[in-house]
């Protein structure tokens, strides 16, 4: 589920809501964040939108799509992948070992980068709700 703002003469904010399975806790989140950026204008600390311009030069937003992973068995190959390629577990009784194993190489303190480790959240999250 994506949500969409638009503001006058700002390029418009795009949320996803996907990082949690409850989707009210992903709609509460987006207005934290939105009731942040407003505060920003509310104190005056910025001239002309500042505080919204930042958004334009990221990603969008990644949440678990649905075509990601054709299954769960496809969510555990790919983080065994990462992890450690010569185990291959398409158990979920198996997630908490071969996540962990993925966790360690995708994080970004040990070598790996913000994306790999996002994506190895969202296999995660994929197999923990049964494919949604």
């Amino acid at each position: 589920m994506r949500i969409t703002f638009r503001k006058s003469g700002v390029l418009p904010l795009s949320f996803t809501a996907g990082g949690h399975a409850d989707w009210f806790v992903n709609l509460y989140l987006i207005a934290m964040t939105l009731e942040r950026l407003r505060a920003i204008d509310r104190y005056a600390c910025t001239q002309g939108d500042e505080q919204y311009r930042g958004f334009s030069s990221r990603p969008p937003g990644g949440g678990s799509a649905a075509s990601e992973w054709s299954s769960i068995e496809d969510a555990m190959r790919y983080l065994c992948r990462v992890g450690s390629p010569d185990v291959l577990s398409v158990l979920p009784a198996d997630l908490p070992h071969v996540y962990h194993a993925a966790a360690k190489k995708a994080h970004p303190d040990a070598g790996g980068n913000t994306e790999l480790m996002s994506k190895v959240n969202r296999a995660r999250d994929f197999v923990e709700h049964g494919g949604r």
